[in-house]
């Protein structure tokens, strides 16, 4: 893979894409050039590079398109280069010789240097194909502030976000701020654009789907949703602090209509319940590496938790139980495939229109 300029990128495609055809032709298989999707995805320096290619190997099997690694360096000097490559995948079957490819999609790394960071959004949009969906996937801390995140998200349909990975201050650079309150910014910039609309994903609340499908299954069960209202407190275990956990909480409180007395600590805050009544959410700290270990959830004649099992190289087993009174306990054990970034992507990109569910979440978590 050879530097170009940007404006030599689709001349470098081309003479790659008849490359490849010679070379698919020499060898007696069909190529076929197919493209979904373009995905714009934001790193956080070069080191990034590296990882991020090889989740977009991962993705480009499922969702193959043309893929914008942009490589951001705001504090050094000024410059420009880009490097084009296309990526082909094997599609099986009976009769194909191992080592064959029939699939293949384009990446395009872009490395911006210096006050050219500034540009990045005109600089993009010549690349991105206008026939197919446009997502951005920010694979770096949140920005406090307006910046080049938001006017990258006026070219594209969706933003990929990942609260997990931090916020950094108004500057860019530091790293600092609340990342829940940087997504609520951007929510609330969004909902004042004139321009195209946008939507906003959040990988850190992807990797809750496993908890929230549990916790809602389990009070569906009609004993136990009879005394949800009447719960007395909640137990999370987690790293203080960490987004999966804030987030989580936020959208027991916006499912449930609790209301916030107070800001709370840290550590513990108190919520009124829709009915009368008061509630306190606790987290208590876990070891290094854990974001949400366990949820439980006490009551009135209901004693019921979520927590995670045993690791498995498949995967992990997340565990529901309830303890109610009057009706015989209940239990469900699901296996949670390993959730890699390829993989939350890929199902990012299957979805349209506003997470309603994720953006009440927020607001709760920063009420």
């Amino acid at each position: 893979m050879s530097a170009t300029t940007l404006a030599g990128v689709e001349g470098e495609l081309r003479r790659l894409w008849s490359e490849a055809a010679a070379s698919a032709r020499e060898h007696g298989e069909p190529l076929l050039r197919a493209s979904v999707v373009n995905l714009v995805v934001v790193t956080d320096g070069p080191g990034a590079v590296g990882e991020v290619t090889e989740a977009l190997a991962e993705l480009t099997e499922s969702v193959p398109g043309r893929m914008i690694v942009v490589v951001p360096e705001p504090l050094a000097p000024d410059g420009l280069d880009a490097w084009p490559s296309i990526r082909c995948r094997p599609l099986g079957g009976r009769g194909q010789r191992e080592g064959t490819y029939q699939v293949c999609g384009e990446q395009v790394v872009v490395h911006a240097r210096g006050a050219v960071v500034g540009e990045l959004p005109a600089l993009v949009r010549p690349l991105l194909e206008t026939d197919v969906r446009s997502v951005l996937w920010w694979r770096a801390p949140l920005p406090a502030e307006r910046s080049v995140l938001d006017r990258l998200a006026e070219e594209v349909q969706t933003v990929v976000v990942d609260t997990a990975r931090g916020a950094v201050w108004a500057d860019g650079v530091t790293p600092g701020g609340d990342p829940i309150a940087a997504v609520a910014g951007l929510l609330a910039r969004r909902r004042g654009t004139k321009g195209r609309r946008w939507t906003v994903r959040d990988l850190a609340f992807a990797r809750l789907t496993p908890w929230r499908e549990l916790t809602a299954a389990l009070f569906d069960i009609v004993p136990c949703r009879d005394r949800l209202a009447r719960l007395d407190s909640v137990a999370v275990a987690g790293r203080p602090g960490a987004a999966e956990v804030r987030l989580y909480v936020g959208w027991l409180a916006s499912r449930l209509g609790w209301t916030a007395t107070g800001p709370g600590s840290p550590l513990a805050r108190t919520y009124e319940r829709p009915g009368g009544g008061r509630l306190t959410v606790r987290i208590a700290p876990v070891e290094e590496g854990t974001a949400l270990a366990r949820a439980a959830f006490e009551g009135p004649g209901v004693h019921a938790w979520v927590q995670l099992g045993e690791t498995t190289p498949a995967g992990e087993q997340l565990e529901a139980a309830a303890v109610i009174e009057g009706a015989e306990p209940v239990s469900q054990v699901v296996a949670v495939a390993p959730m890699t970034d390829a993989r939350l992507v890929g199902g990012e990109l299957t979805m349209t229109g506003d997470d309603r569910v994720y953006e009440a979440a927020v607001q709760a978590v920063i009420r």
